[in-house]
């Protein structure tokens, strides 16, 4: 979603699902593209544009608990309450975008040390089972 204010004036635009032709009872994450800024569009929201602004959002369907976004391959991903369970098939230095903050990170059953900061969880991952506790 790419948003412009031509103008010379400040400009507020307000949008809803429907008028992204997005099915208006469900909720969606917008991420501004350039900062990374997360919002959350239920019923309305309104964005101010200054003179001359825009703004790129890329749009998803939020669900709660889960991950937008990973440098890492993930497969056999599966949610539940509050958990995220997914398999690791090499070791890396991982950075994932979550739509919550995690309380505890584990990897094969252990718990590791992880950062998050700005939707950022950061570990240092090793092939196997990673479990994610909200």
């Amino acid at each position: 979603l790419a948003l412009f204010n031509p103008e010379e004036e400040n400009m507020t635009l307000s949008l809803t699902p429907s008028s992204l032709g997005l099915e208006a009872e469900k909720s969606y994450r917008l991420t501004d593209v350039w900062s990374g800024e997360s919002y959350i569009l239920e019923e309305k929201i309104d964005f101010e544009l200054s003179a001359h602004e825009s703004r790129l959002f890329s749009i998803n369907e939020y669900e709660g608990y889960g991950i937008y976004d990973s440098n890492i391959s993930l497969s056999a991903v599966s949610y539940g309450a509050k958990r995220l369970v997914a398999t690791m098939k090499y070791s890396a230095d991982a950075a994932l975008t979550l739509s919550h903050k995690p309380r505890c990170v584990k990897i094969n059953g252990e718990e590791i040390e992880f950062t998050y900061k700005n939707e950022k969880l950061s570990f240092a991952s090793s092939e196997g089972e990673l479990e994610i506790l909200f």
